[in-house]
């Protein structure tokens, strides 16, 4: 490809692109059930964003099935983009959105059912905003149930990553709760499951009662 190298973008030939390509291959594969596709890709420069969006719409010009699209900047222009996403994905057609941090709130983005994480962010709030934009499935008829988070893990990200999971370990030992990792790591074809456990009051990060009164008496 042509992007810089300093943008973030990688060769044709670098596993994380292709695995890029074949999500959105993916999503077209499984439309015309009825039910809103879509993908979307979070990144952290603006480079990337247009680099990558140059490259999929050279990728995928002249295929009807597939839509290009960005949102960038604080602009009452992206929701407007949003819902032209969400009347596309409703025909049948694959909105690829390519985002910046400027749609990680805000934005209900229910019409897609894939978000790839580009950049990973080393806090672990901004990571569940983004992926929160497509977990809005009860708010649309058309949405399918489930939808997939794929983490591109570079070397720039695996500290990241590294640096989320040590705090995740540390925090579940101090609740009582069964370690684990905060971002589990794949191999390339091995897809690893992560069943979510809401919490049962309050906000995503509450804390059970129980686990309330555990705290309390150590204190």
């Amino acid at each position: 490809a042509s992007w810089a190298p300093e943008a973030g973008i990688p060769a044709d030939d670098d596993p994380r692109w292709a695995k890029i390509i074949e999500t959105i291959d993916q999503e077209i594969a499984l439309s015309g059930s009825g039910a809103c596709r879509g993908v979307v890709i979070f990144v952290d420069r603006l480079a990337t964003l247009e680099g990558m969006k140059e490259e999929l719409e050279d990728k995928y010009r002249g295929n009807g099935d597939v839509m290009i699209g960005d949102i960038q900047g604080a602009t009452d222009d992206n929701d407007a983009a949003n819902r032209a996403f969400r009347r596309k994905s409703r025909k049948g057609v694959i909105p690829v959105v390519i985002c910046t941090s400027s749609a990680e709130v805000g934005m209900d983005m229910e019409w897609a059912t894939a978000c790839v994480l580009w950049d990973i962010d080393r806090n672990p709030e901004t990571l569940s905003q983004r992926t929160w934009r497509l977990d809005r499935r009860k708010d649309m008829p058309s949405a399918t149930g489930q939808f997939r988070v794929i983490h591109i893990q570079n070397q720039e990200n695996q500290a990241k990553i590294d640096e989320m999971n040590n705090s995740h370990h540390l925090s579940s030992a101090i609740l009582g709760r069964q370690g684990g990792q905060f971002i589990p790591s794949a191999q390339t074809g091995s897809p690893v499951a992560v069943t979510r456990n809401w919490a049962t009051n309050g906000s995503v990060f509450a804390i059970t009662t129980q686990e309330g009164h555990e705290l309390a008496s150590r204190v």
